[in-house]
């Protein structure tokens, strides 16, 4: 793929990374000579008209969010084979779920930073009535002075080809209860981003998920049946927030992303910091 130009303007520089539906790319647009990030969607997907009618859709609807922690879409565009090419800013800092990799447990003021970034992307998203409904780890981006949330509304395309999202892009650790059995949880909504936003705030401060086991198939029924681990000697000020954010009806949880980190102890508190000594 290095050094082919898509529609004229955009050159291939290196992959970069893989995404939900397709691998990612940084490009230069040598129209505004200026680095990009363009995710190109597999063949196996190009080859669905409803699917990628559906996907286009959604990118567009994804463009039109507008805020400091939400990736700026830029374009969309083909190949000469019919793939499509999302344009999106280019992000040069780290995916979570590798800045986790590297540090099991942070400092309590970046996480809160973190946290609090991320729940104002997804309140503002709601606001406008879009959801991500397929956010995980890998979907944030650290950039140096702030979260960067990226793929909103891709698993929704996913939805044309599968009702199953465990077959492709969501981890069974980031799935809702209303995702697994829809009969069980209700549908889905803005609730649902605020169950995940849940499991990354447990997986930033204890320095593990919250639910696991050695199979998918026993994390989905965890998801379904276990309460939330409560790790040892961990104050109520900090659990009993992430255990309302992954409530399993999603009427008990919090009404917005903000709202939960509202009720976070402050990031200088002693709960704060006897939390990061939990296990």
């Amino acid at each position: 793929m290095q050094e082919e130009v898509i529609q004229d303007r955009y050159r291939i520089e290196e992959k970069i990374g893989r995404g939900t539906v397709g691998e990612v790319y940084r490009a230069t647009d040598m129209t505004l000579d200026r680095s990009v990030a363009i995710k190109i969607l597999d063949q196996e997907l190009s080859d669905h008209p409803r699917f990628v009618e559906r996907y286009v859709h959604l990118v567009r609807t994804a463009a039109s969010l507008h805020h400091a922690n939400i990736v700026v879409i830029h374009d969309i565009v083909r190949t000469p084979e019919e793939r499509v090419c999302v344009v999106m800013e280019y992000l040069d800092g780290v995916p979570l779920d590798k800045a986790l990799e590297e540090t099991t447990q942070w400092p309590h003021p970046q996480t809160a930073d973190v946290l609090t970034g991320i729940a104002r992307a997804l309140d503002y998203a709601h606001g406008e009535g879009i959801y991500h409904l397929g956010m995980k780890a890998s979907d944030i981006i650290l950039e140096p002075e702030r979260p960067v949330v990226t793929d909103f509304c891709v698993l929704q395309a996913l939805q044309t080809l599968t009702d199953r999202y465990s077959l492709r892009g969501l981890p069974p650790a980031y799935m809702a209860p209303e995702q697994i059995d829809a009969s069980q949880g209700g549908h889905e909504g803005p609730w649902t981003d605020i169950y995940v936003l849940g499991i990354m705030a447990y997986q930033m401060i204890f320095g593990m998920l919250p639910f696991r086991a050695t199979t998918p198939l026993a994390i989905l029924h965890a998801h379904m049946e276990q309460e939330v681990p409560r790790p040892a000697g961990c104050p109520p000020e900090i659990f009993d927030p992430l255990r309302k954010a992954m409530a399993k009806s999603p009427e008990e949880r919090y009404e917005s992303a903000g709202a939960f980190v509202d009720e976070q102890p402050s990031r200088d508190s002693a709960a704060f910091r006897m939390a990061f000594r939990c296990s």
